[in-house]
């Protein structure tokens, strides 16, 4: 008697429920998103600052070690033409040992010779090296001691026997030699290979930013790990900024400190946070859908209960009628 009433009832109830669990949903989905994306950027944006220094006390080190190449006697005696032996390498070489992580080292004396560590040819004469635009304050400024150069161009072509790729570029701990009278003797480059830098924004045991991508721009290009370089371009025509952009994906953070006159970008995968957000979501859904579930049952048995009195009212007001 009273179905279309009752459906009324049951589609008002699951309306308004309906509408409740969106309106709680949504918003927390949004919320929680929001939220979990800034967590997100926040711990990549520590753990890069964390390379960053781990990155930095590497290069720090390097430089101590080409210092005290400087700082010896034989070399000075080499460069000043006191030493009859003319010979560096085996000085050079335990320097590259000791260090380990020097790939090289090559010392130029004013007159243009040129000595190397073992293994390495074709090194750039001094005079190419001075046509660097960013090498140059460094040989013209008296009161520059050291300075360590990134390029792409100007590098040694041979390391360890093996040709080498100037794209991926090399960093060098370059240090003056001066005399004990305080006269300028030449010239020390401790080379590094950009994959030993890039080794400290390595993240492939975290299961977050596994997969991540880094380069390191400069005013004269940049450094590029070899590692998911379809990244590359996207990061170098990221806007210069401190701010975190997102590109094809991935969250672009540039390091907030200076790294030797460049900046270390870093595509982060947003993989995890997709995942995570995606899980969730499905979990709130699934939470409204248990609940609108609850809701139903409910709904149908007021409902249904409802209308049962009403029926059961109105059979009793038609007996006492015909009665």
């Amino acid at each position: 008697m009273f179905n279309k009433i009752r459906a009324g009832l049951y589609r008002s109830l699951m309306l308004i429920a309906a509408i409740f669990t969106v309106a709680m949903i949504v918003p927390s989905i949004i919320i929680f998103s929001t939220t979990l994306y800034q967590s997100y950027e926040d711990m990549a944006i520590s753990k890069i600052d964390r390379s960053i220094t781990d990155c930095r006390s590497f290069v720090n080190s390097v430089m101590t070690s080409t210092d005290n190449l400087a700082a010896n006697t034989t070399v000075k005696q080499t460069l000043n033409g006191e030493n009859i032996t003319n010979s560096l390498t085996e000085i050079l070489d335990n320097a590259c040992n000791y260090s380990i992580k020097i790939n090289a080292i090559t010392v130029y004396d004013l007159n243009g010779n040129v000595y190397t560590s073992s293994g390495v040819s074709g090194s750039p004469e001094l005079a190419e090296l001075k046509n660097n635009a960013y090498l140059a304050e460094f040989f013209d400024d008296e009161d520059s001691q050291e300075y360590i150069s990134l390029r792409t161009e100007y590098l040694t072509k041979i390391y360890d026997n093996a040709p080498y790729d100037a794209n991926q570029g090399i960093l060098s701990c370059c240090k003056k030699v001066y005399s004990d009278s305080g006269d300028l003797l030449g010239y020390v480059f401790s080379d590094i290979f950009s994959s030993a830098l890039f080794n400290y924004f390595n993240y492939s045991n975290d299961t977050y930013f596994n997969n991540s991508a880094a380069i390191i721009k400069y005013g004269g290009g940049y450094l590029a790990s070899d590692l998911y370089s379809k990244y590359n371009e996207k990061m170098v025509n990221a806007e210069t900024s401190i701010s975190v952009t997102r590109i094809a994906g991935r969250m672009i953070v540039p390091s907030s400190r200076n790294f030797y006159g460049g900046t270390v970008y870093v595509a982060v995968p947003l993989t995890a946070f997709y995942q995570t957000v995606a899980i969730l979501s499905v979990l709130f859904v699934t939470l409204g859908a248990v609940v609108l579930l609850l809701v139903h049952v409910i709904s149908k048995k007021n409902a249904r209960k409802i209308t049962d009195k009403l029926d059961e009212l109105y059979d009793k007001m038609d007996t006492e009628i015909n009665f």
